[in-house]
């Protein structure tokens, strides 16, 4: 397996970050039908634990939310090393994307 290890900044803290997180996990599978299956996550207090099939490769993932960044150490199949730097980009765009409200997730305020 080849390890991928980055950090995504952020100014929403934990809370805020957290729901976002939640809400990109949940619509994952829906969102990107064609390239992700078999989603399986979990969550333990700030820590995601997620695992799917993007055109055909097991990845696996794992997110610490945290006040001010994400922290992100993922794990992909060999055979999919000459990918690396795109499947690295590909999901920090995304999570980038779903911190600043870009995407089209619904951003809910937790009272």
């Amino acid at each position: 397996m080849v390890e991928i290890n980055t950090i995504v900044p952020h100014t929403l803290g934990r809370v805020d970050a957290l729901d976002r997180m939640h809400q990109m996990v949940d619509s994952l599978g829906q969102r990107f039908p064609q390239q992700v299956h078999q989603v399986r996550s979990s969550w333990h207090d700030n820590k995601l634990n997620i695992r799917f099939a993007a055109y055909g490769y097991l990845v696996q993932w794992e997110a610490v939310v945290m006040e001010e960044q994400i922290s992100l150490l993922g794990q992909i199949p060999d055979a999919a090393r000459i990918f690396k730097a795109k499947i690295e980009q590909t999901i920090v765009s995304r999570i980038e994307s779903v911190l600043s409200g870009g995407s089209d997730i619904q951003i809910r305020k937790v009272a």
